[in-house]
């Protein structure tokens, strides 16, 4: 099974790839993480990506997706990375989206995946061929936290990743 968790960049897409990874292994799966240097296993294999990869949409069995207003990625990709984009950066952004959209399952928006995780959590787990309970996913999502520095490979997070801030 090929699922893909993409979206435009600093709209949720890392909190939606842990919703789906920790529905994934409730499920019983084993989980092969990838990002966007990938090498499919044949076996559960789920790619978390920014840029659209016409290769990957078309071999995926889902595709989930995030979105969030312009105002708001601007915001977060000058707090990520110290320097504002330019109106240029975010227009080819959203074209890349678009492109996803074409593909998509499932679209959780950033809004409803800050204000109401456990919303996204349902409509990640309605999505699957499998039933989990959602509020489970939900609980284990809510511990789900970044790492003191660094990257972790499980859950792709970075140490200033902010949108798991729960308190």
């Amino acid at each position: 099974m090929l699922i893909v968790v993409a979206g435009i960049k600093r709209s949720g897409s890392t909190a939606q790839f842990n919703m789906v990874r920790i529905a994934l292994e409730t499920a019983g799966y084993k989980v092969n993480i990838h990002g966007q240097n990938y090498k499919l296993t044949g076996g559960v294999d789920l790619v978390k990506i920014h840029p659209f990869d016409k290769e990957l949409a078309d071999n995926a069995d889902y595709i989930f997706l995030t979105d969030r207003d312009n105002t708001g990625i601007k915001a977060s990709l000058y707090r990520f990375n110290g320097a504002m984009p330019t109106d240029d950066r975010i227009s080819r952004l959203r074209a890349n989206l678009d492109m996803w959209k074409e593909y998509k399952h499932c679209m959780c928006e950033f809004d409803l995946l800050k204000e109401s995780p456990l919303e996204c959590v349902k409509k990640v787990t309605g999505a699957l061929p499998f039933d989990v309970d959602a509020k489970y996913v939900h609980e284990e999502f809510e511990k789900v936290k970044p790492p003191k520095s660094g990257h972790d490979r499980t859950t792709l997070l970075f140490h200033n990743h902010i949108t798991y801030d729960h308190s």
